[in-house]
């Protein structure tokens, strides 16, 4: 497995998903937590989640293209992934089995992946 070009393919998703986000918060955000996640203040949230997805996919991609060290942007992508599998795991009901497990799916597979390339950068 090339894991340098994996983690570009993840840093690219992150980026144009983080753009979704930031640029469009309710449609981005709805297939995830729901209709109403871009409404009010929600938005400010799915916002704020946009823009730490295109900073971790956009500092991932720099060091990827320069050749600086990338281990500490897999590292935060990690911890960014597993958070946001445990926050989903803790509001399952809140989101329904279907949003539940696509989103508990992406999230532990991105964390894995993760993990995976840790070994193999840098």
């Amino acid at each position: 497995m090339d894991y340098r070009q994996t983690l570009r393919f993840i840093a690219a998703g992150r980026i144009a998903i983080g753009a979704a986000m930031l640029v469009a918060p309710r449609r981005a955000a709805a297939s995830w937590l729901g209709p109403q996640t871009g409404q009010g203040a929600a938005s400010v949230l799915a916002r704020a989640f946009g823009a730490r997805e295109v900073a971790v996919g956009a500092g991932s991609l720099w060091a990827l293209d320069r050749g600086d060290p990338v281990r500490p942007w897999v590292m935060a992508g990690i911890v960014c992934d597993g958070l946001d599998t445990a926050a989903t795991v803790l509001g399952a009901r809140q989101l329904g089995l279907r949003r539940f497990v696509t989103t508990a799916a992406v999230a532990a597979a991105a964390t894995a992946v993760g993990v995976a390339a840790l070994e193999h950068v840098d």
